[in-house]
Protein backbone atom coordinates (compact mmCIF):
# COMPACT_ATOMS: atom_id res chain seq x y z
CA UNK A 1 0.00 0.00 0.00
CA UNK A 2 1.39 3.37 -0.73
CA UNK A 3 1.22 6.61 1.24
CA UNK A 4 1.75 9.78 0.50
CA UNK A 5 4.52 11.81 1.20
CA UNK A 6 3.30 13.58 4.33
CA UNK A 7 1.68 10.72 5.97
CA UNK A 8 3.30 8.29 8.30
CA UNK A 9 2.27 4.69 8.60
CA UNK A 10 1.42 4.00 12.21
CA UNK A 11 3.02 0.57 13.99
CA UNK A 12 1.06 -1.88 14.92
CA UNK A 13 2.26 -2.70 18.88
CA UNK A 14 2.90 -6.05 19.19
CA UNK A 15 0.52 -7.79 21.73
CA UNK A 16 1.21 -10.73 24.01
CA UNK A 17 0.52 -14.06 22.79
CA UNK A 18 -2.32 -14.92 25.34
CA UNK A 19 -4.82 -11.73 24.46
CA UNK A 20 -4.07 -9.21 26.61
CA UNK A 21 -3.47 -5.93 26.31
CA UNK A 22 0.56 -4.50 27.09
CA UNK A 23 0.10 -2.44 30.04
CA UNK A 24 2.11 0.79 29.48
CA UNK A 25 4.29 2.55 32.04
CA UNK A 26 2.70 4.94 33.74
CA UNK A 27 5.55 8.01 33.62
CA UNK A 28 3.24 10.27 35.68
CA UNK A 29 3.34 8.09 38.49
CA UNK A 30 6.86 7.22 38.63
CA UNK A 31 7.87 10.77 39.09
CA UNK A 32 5.08 11.19 41.79
CA UNK A 33 6.27 7.75 43.37
CA UNK A 34 7.92 8.41 46.81
CA UNK A 35 11.74 8.43 47.08
CA UNK A 36 13.46 5.22 48.66
CA UNK A 37 13.93 5.15 52.66
CA UNK A 38 17.60 6.93 53.42
CA UNK A 39 17.78 4.27 56.64
CA UNK A 40 17.03 1.30 54.14
CA UNK A 41 19.75 2.49 51.95
CA UNK A 42 22.45 3.27 54.66
CA UNK A 43 21.42 -0.09 56.13
CA UNK A 44 22.23 -1.64 53.01
CA UNK A 45 25.58 0.09 52.44
CA UNK A 46 26.87 -1.03 55.85
CA UNK A 47 25.76 -4.22 55.36
CA UNK A 48 27.54 -4.43 52.08
CA UNK A 49 30.59 -2.70 53.42
CA UNK A 50 30.57 -5.52 56.34
CA UNK A 51 30.39 -8.26 53.95
CA UNK A 52 33.35 -6.69 52.10
CA UNK A 53 35.32 -6.13 54.88
CA UNK A 54 35.09 -9.96 56.32
CA UNK A 55 35.99 -11.07 52.61
CA UNK A 56 38.69 -9.25 52.68
CA UNK A 57 39.83 -10.54 56.00
CA UNK A 58 39.48 -13.93 55.12
CA UNK A 59 41.83 -12.94 52.19
CA UNK A 60 44.52 -11.59 54.37
CA UNK A 61 44.59 -14.58 56.28
CA UNK A 62 44.44 -16.62 53.78
CA UNK A 63 47.69 -14.72 52.55
CA UNK A 64 48.97 -14.47 55.51
CA UNK A 65 48.93 -18.47 55.92
CA UNK A 66 50.43 -18.53 52.62
CA UNK A 67 53.59 -16.53 52.67
CA UNK A 68 53.59 -15.66 56.32
CA UNK A 69 54.00 -11.96 57.58
CA UNK A 70 56.84 -9.79 59.25
CA UNK A 71 55.92 -6.33 60.57
CA UNK A 72 58.35 -4.25 59.95
CA UNK A 73 59.87 -2.11 63.43
CA UNK A 74 61.00 1.30 63.54
CA UNK A 75 62.92 1.73 66.86
CA UNK A 76 61.88 5.11 66.98
CA UNK A 77 58.36 4.27 67.20
CA UNK A 78 58.84 3.58 71.06
CA UNK A 79 54.42 2.90 71.72
CA UNK A 80 55.02 -0.22 69.45
CA UNK A 81 58.05 -1.18 71.25
CA UNK A 82 56.37 -0.86 74.12
CA UNK A 83 53.63 -2.92 72.69
CA UNK A 84 55.83 -5.74 71.63
CA UNK A 85 57.98 -6.00 74.26
CA UNK A 86 55.48 -5.36 77.56
CA UNK A 87 51.90 -6.28 76.24
CA UNK A 88 52.57 -10.18 76.82
CA UNK A 89 51.53 -11.05 73.06
CA UNK A 90 53.77 -13.60 71.91
CA UNK A 91 56.23 -12.06 69.08
CA UNK A 92 59.39 -13.30 67.03
CA UNK A 93 61.53 -10.77 66.18
CA UNK A 94 64.42 -10.71 63.60
CA UNK A 95 67.59 -8.54 63.90
CA UNK A 96 68.25 -6.69 60.98
CA UNK A 97 70.41 -4.76 59.99
CA UNK A 98 69.00 -3.68 56.73
CA UNK A 99 66.85 -4.62 53.63
CA UNK A 100 69.64 -6.88 51.96
CA UNK A 101 70.01 -9.40 55.38
CA UNK A 102 67.58 -12.18 54.51
CA UNK A 103 65.11 -13.27 57.24
CA UNK A 104 65.86 -16.85 57.22
CA UNK A 105 63.87 -19.96 56.13
CA UNK A 106 63.20 -21.53 59.44
CA UNK A 107 61.13 -18.11 60.57
CA UNK A 108 59.65 -17.77 57.06
CA UNK A 109 58.07 -21.40 57.87
CA UNK A 110 57.22 -20.78 61.61
CA UNK A 111 55.33 -17.41 60.38
CA UNK A 112 52.81 -18.97 58.06
CA UNK A 113 52.46 -21.83 60.89
CA UNK A 114 52.05 -19.92 63.45
CA UNK A 115 50.40 -16.80 61.62
CA UNK A 116 46.99 -16.81 64.12
CA UNK A 117 49.04 -17.66 67.52
CA UNK A 118 52.19 -15.39 67.23
CA UNK A 119 53.29 -12.24 65.66
CA UNK A 120 56.46 -12.00 63.56
CA UNK A 121 58.52 -8.42 62.99
CA UNK A 122 61.75 -7.49 62.03
CA UNK A 123 64.03 -4.33 63.56
CA UNK A 124 67.25 -2.99 63.26
CA UNK A 125 68.67 -3.91 67.02
CA UNK A 126 72.04 -2.28 66.28
CA UNK A 127 70.44 1.21 65.90
CA UNK A 128 70.47 3.56 69.00
CA UNK A 129 67.01 3.80 70.65
CA UNK A 130 64.86 7.29 70.49
CA UNK A 131 64.25 7.11 74.29
CA UNK A 132 67.40 5.90 75.78
CA UNK A 133 70.05 5.95 73.37
CA UNK A 134 71.06 2.34 73.68
CA UNK A 135 70.26 -0.09 71.53
CA UNK A 136 68.35 -3.21 71.63
CA UNK A 137 71.39 -5.62 71.91
CA UNK A 138 72.08 -3.43 74.75
CA UNK A 139 69.25 -2.51 76.50
CA UNK A 140 68.28 -6.68 76.68
CA UNK A 141 71.72 -8.11 76.84
CA UNK A 142 71.41 -9.68 73.64
CA UNK A 143 74.44 -12.11 72.57
CA UNK A 144 76.12 -11.09 69.20
CA UNK A 145 77.09 -15.02 69.21
CA UNK A 146 74.30 -16.28 68.84
CA UNK A 147 70.93 -16.09 65.98
CA UNK A 148 69.53 -12.70 65.63
CA UNK A 149 66.30 -13.71 66.27
CA UNK A 150 64.59 -13.68 69.82
CA UNK A 151 61.32 -14.20 71.35
CA UNK A 152 59.32 -12.20 73.65
CA UNK A 153 56.02 -13.09 75.23
CA UNK A 154 53.41 -13.43 78.51
CA UNK A 155 55.81 -10.50 80.01
CA UNK A 156 59.43 -11.84 80.16
CA UNK A 157 62.45 -10.94 79.29
CA UNK A 158 63.66 -11.75 75.30
CA UNK A 159 64.67 -15.09 74.62
CA UNK A 160 66.86 -15.39 71.90
CA UNK A 161 67.02 -18.48 69.87
CA UNK A 162 69.86 -20.93 69.43
CA UNK A 163 71.37 -22.28 66.45
CA UNK A 164 69.14 -25.69 66.51
CA UNK A 165 66.22 -24.14 66.00
CA UNK A 166 67.18 -20.97 64.03
CA UNK A 167 68.56 -23.51 61.25
CA UNK A 168 65.64 -26.22 61.49
CA UNK A 169 61.77 -25.00 60.35
CA UNK A 170 60.49 -27.59 62.10
CA UNK A 171 62.63 -27.01 65.78
CA UNK A 172 61.57 -23.30 64.96
CA UNK A 173 57.88 -23.93 65.22
CA UNK A 174 58.28 -26.22 68.09
CA UNK A 175 60.55 -23.90 69.97
CA UNK A 176 58.48 -20.64 68.99
CA UNK A 177 55.08 -22.59 70.34
CA UNK A 178 56.29 -24.18 73.69
CA UNK A 179 57.85 -20.86 74.61
CA UNK A 180 55.39 -18.45 73.35
CA UNK A 181 52.26 -20.51 75.94
CA UNK A 182 50.89 -18.54 79.07
CA UNK A 183 51.67 -20.01 82.33
CA UNK A 184 50.91 -19.27 85.40
CA UNK A 185 53.58 -17.81 88.08
CA UNK A 186 54.19 -19.87 91.72
CA UNK A 187 56.39 -20.53 94.28
CA UNK A 188 55.77 -17.15 95.56
CA UNK A 189 58.03 -15.39 98.15
CA UNK A 190 57.85 -11.42 99.09
CA UNK A 191 60.86 -10.95 96.66
CA UNK A 192 59.57 -12.81 93.83
CA UNK A 193 56.08 -11.44 94.42
CA UNK A 194 57.66 -7.90 93.71
CA UNK A 195 59.32 -8.63 90.98
CA UNK A 196 56.56 -11.34 89.19
CA UNK A 197 53.83 -8.58 90.50
CA UNK A 198 53.70 -5.23 92.09
CA UNK A 199 56.64 -3.98 89.66
CA UNK A 200 54.57 -4.64 86.21
CA UNK A 201 52.12 -2.79 84.78
CA UNK A 202 49.46 -5.51 85.78
CA UNK A 203 49.18 -8.47 87.82
CA UNK A 204 46.48 -11.10 88.73
CA UNK A 205 46.70 -12.52 92.03
CA UNK A 206 45.56 -16.29 92.48
CA UNK A 207 44.98 -16.92 96.32
CA UNK A 208 44.70 -20.60 96.91
CA UNK A 209 45.29 -23.06 99.53
CA UNK A 210 47.99 -24.91 97.50
CA UNK A 211 50.52 -23.95 95.00
CA UNK A 212 49.17 -26.21 93.00
CA UNK A 213 45.95 -25.43 90.97
CA UNK A 214 42.69 -27.45 90.35
CA UNK A 215 43.06 -29.15 86.89
CA UNK A 216 39.59 -27.94 85.46
CA UNK A 217 40.17 -24.12 86.87
CA UNK A 218 43.88 -24.19 85.49
CA UNK A 219 42.55 -25.22 82.01
CA UNK A 220 40.11 -22.35 81.86
CA UNK A 221 42.35 -20.23 83.04
CA UNK A 222 45.13 -20.73 80.60
CA UNK A 223 42.80 -20.96 77.32
CA UNK A 224 41.47 -17.50 78.42
CA UNK A 225 44.99 -16.16 78.96
CA UNK A 226 45.46 -17.20 74.64
CA UNK A 227 43.56 -14.18 74.27
CA UNK A 228 44.40 -12.03 76.79
CA UNK A 229 48.22 -11.98 78.08
CA UNK A 230 48.94 -10.79 81.24
CA UNK A 231 50.83 -11.65 83.97
CA UNK A 232 49.23 -14.27 86.37
CA UNK A 233 50.41 -15.60 90.06
CA UNK A 234 49.56 -18.06 92.37
CA UNK A 235 50.14 -17.21 95.79
CA UNK A 236 49.65 -20.11 98.57
CA UNK A 237 47.49 -18.80 101.17
CA UNK A 238 48.13 -21.63 103.56
CA UNK A 239 51.29 -19.93 104.11
CA UNK A 240 51.27 -16.32 102.85
CA UNK A 241 48.89 -13.56 103.64
CA UNK A 242 48.52 -10.41 101.37
CA UNK A 243 48.50 -7.51 103.08
CA UNK A 244 45.81 -5.19 101.17
CA UNK A 245 44.45 -1.52 102.03
CA UNK A 246 40.54 -1.30 103.36
CA UNK A 247 39.92 -0.13 100.50
CA UNK A 248 40.82 -3.08 98.15
CA UNK A 249 39.62 -5.43 100.89
CA UNK A 250 35.70 -3.66 100.58
CA UNK A 251 35.53 -4.86 96.79
CA UNK A 252 35.76 -8.29 97.34
CA UNK A 253 32.05 -9.65 96.41
CA UNK A 254 30.10 -11.33 99.04
CA UNK A 255 27.82 -14.29 98.59
CA UNK A 256 30.02 -15.77 96.14
CA UNK A 257 30.35 -19.69 96.15
CA UNK A 258 33.63 -20.83 98.17
CA UNK A 259 35.09 -24.24 96.64
CA UNK A 260 39.01 -25.29 97.38
CA UNK A 261 38.75 -25.21 93.37
CA UNK A 262 38.20 -22.00 93.02
CA UNK A 263 41.03 -19.12 94.04
CA UNK A 264 40.28 -15.88 94.61
CA UNK A 265 41.36 -13.77 92.19
CA UNK A 266 42.48 -10.21 92.49
CA UNK A 267 43.98 -7.60 90.36
CA UNK A 268 46.76 -5.39 91.12
CA UNK A 269 48.01 -3.14 88.08
CA UNK A 270 48.58 1.04 87.42
CA UNK A 271 46.64 3.44 86.00
CA UNK A 272 46.48 7.37 85.43
CA UNK A 273 44.07 9.24 87.52
CA UNK A 274 41.06 9.96 85.46
CA UNK A 275 41.48 13.56 86.66
CA UNK A 276 45.29 13.69 85.37
CA UNK A 277 43.77 11.45 82.11
CA UNK A 278 43.01 14.64 80.40
CA UNK A 279 46.64 16.05 80.15
CA UNK A 280 47.98 16.61 77.10
CA UNK A 281 50.89 14.23 78.17
CA UNK A 282 50.81 11.55 80.35
CA UNK A 283 54.06 9.91 81.94
CA UNK A 284 54.37 6.66 83.85
CA UNK A 285 55.27 9.22 86.99
CA UNK A 286 51.75 10.43 86.70
CA UNK A 287 50.38 6.70 87.30
CA UNK A 288 49.14 5.25 90.52
CA UNK A 289 48.49 2.10 91.88
CA UNK A 290 45.36 0.15 91.95
CA UNK A 291 43.55 -2.94 92.95
CA UNK A 292 40.09 -5.11 93.19
CA UNK A 293 38.72 -8.08 93.20
CA UNK A 294 36.68 -10.15 90.43
CA UNK A 295 33.43 -9.38 89.89
CA UNK A 296 31.08 -12.75 89.51
CA UNK A 297 32.69 -16.21 89.73
CA UNK A 298 36.07 -16.88 88.81
CA UNK A 299 34.99 -20.11 87.39
CA UNK A 300 32.50 -18.26 84.70
CA UNK A 301 34.24 -18.38 81.09
CA UNK A 302 32.71 -14.57 81.01
CA UNK A 303 33.28 -13.43 84.48
CA UNK A 304 36.75 -14.30 84.24
CA UNK A 305 37.59 -12.72 80.36
CA UNK A 306 36.32 -9.87 81.26
CA UNK A 307 37.96 -9.76 84.40
CA UNK A 308 41.54 -10.68 82.68
CA UNK A 309 40.52 -8.32 79.69
CA UNK A 310 40.52 -5.50 82.40
CA UNK A 311 43.21 -6.08 84.85
CA UNK A 312 45.27 -6.01 81.35
CA UNK A 313 44.74 -2.47 80.91
CA UNK A 314 43.09 -1.45 84.17
CA UNK A 315 40.69 1.28 83.53
CA UNK A 316 37.87 3.09 85.46
CA UNK A 317 34.51 0.75 84.50
CA UNK A 318 34.94 -2.40 86.76
CA UNK A 319 35.62 -0.58 90.21
CA UNK A 320 39.44 -0.79 90.51
CA UNK A 321 40.26 1.39 93.84
CA UNK A 322 43.54 3.19 93.96
CA UNK A 323 45.94 2.02 96.36
CA UNK A 324 47.53 4.12 99.07
CA UNK A 325 50.20 1.51 99.54
CA UNK A 326 51.32 -1.71 97.20
CA UNK A 327 49.92 -5.21 98.49
CA UNK A 328 53.09 -7.47 99.59
CA UNK A 329 53.13 -10.74 100.81
CA UNK A 330 53.81 -11.71 104.62
CA UNK A 331 54.14 -14.87 106.31
CA UNK A 332 51.45 -16.41 108.50
CA UNK A 333 52.13 -17.44 112.01
CA UNK A 334 52.23 -21.26 112.32
CA UNK A 335 49.34 -21.80 115.30
CA UNK A 336 51.52 -23.62 117.95
CA UNK A 337 49.01 -26.34 119.63
CA UNK A 338 48.37 -25.82 123.22
CA UNK A 339 51.18 -28.20 125.63
CA UNK A 340 49.00 -30.90 127.05
CA UNK A 341 48.32 -30.12 130.85
CA UNK A 342 50.54 -32.63 133.14
CA UNK A 343 48.92 -36.11 134.50
CA UNK A 344 48.23 -35.00 138.32
CA UNK A 345 50.77 -37.28 140.30
CA UNK A 346 49.93 -38.98 143.38
CA UNK A 347 51.13 -37.11 146.14
CA UNK A 348 52.82 -39.21 149.13
CA UNK A 349 50.43 -39.95 152.26
CA UNK A 350 51.24 -37.80 155.20
CA UNK A 351 53.64 -38.87 157.72
CA UNK A 352 52.96 -40.06 160.59
CA UNK A 353 55.53 -38.32 163.04
CA UNK A 354 54.73 -40.24 166.45
CA UNK A 355 54.70 -43.65 164.19
CA UNK A 356 58.27 -42.74 163.35
CA UNK A 357 59.67 -41.63 166.99
CA UNK A 358 58.42 -44.59 168.20
CA UNK A 359 60.21 -46.64 165.34
CA UNK A 360 63.41 -44.96 166.15
CA UNK A 361 63.25 -45.64 170.20
CA UNK A 362 62.57 -49.48 169.12
CA UNK A 363 65.57 -49.58 166.76
CA UNK A 364 67.87 -48.23 169.33
CA UNK A 365 66.32 -50.33 172.04
CA UNK A 366 67.28 -53.37 169.81
CA UNK A 367 70.85 -51.81 169.04
CA UNK A 368 71.53 -51.97 172.74
CA UNK A 369 70.23 -55.18 173.43
CA UNK A 370 72.35 -56.91 170.19
CA UNK A 371 75.84 -54.86 171.25
CA UNK A 372 75.34 -56.32 175.22
CA UNK A 373 74.85 -60.01 174.15
CA UNK A 374 77.72 -59.30 171.90
CA UNK A 375 79.63 -58.59 174.76
CA UNK A 376 78.46 -60.75 177.02
CA UNK A 377 79.51 -63.59 174.55
CA UNK A 378 83.04 -62.27 174.48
Amino acid sequence: QLTSPGMVEKKKSKQPKDGSKKQEPDIDALLEAPPADPKKTAAGVLILIALLAGAAFVVLQLYTALIGGFVELDVNDTAKLKEVFFSGDPWVVFCQKDASAEIPVSLTAASKSLFSEVNFGVVDCWKPLKSSGKTLMQRWSLSESRPPAFLVANGNPPLQMVSKHYSDPDAATVWIRSNSQPAVVGKMNPERFEKECTSRESCVVLGSKSDELDKDFKKLLLETMQSTRVRVVNVDTSVWSVKLSDKVAETKPRGLKKTKAVPTLLCIGKRVPLKKAKKAKVTEKDKVAVGGFIKGEPDDPVDLAAFLQECKEPGYDYGLVEMDEVPTLSRKEKKSSPKPSPSPTKSAPPVNTKVLSELDQGWESLVKELSFIGREEV
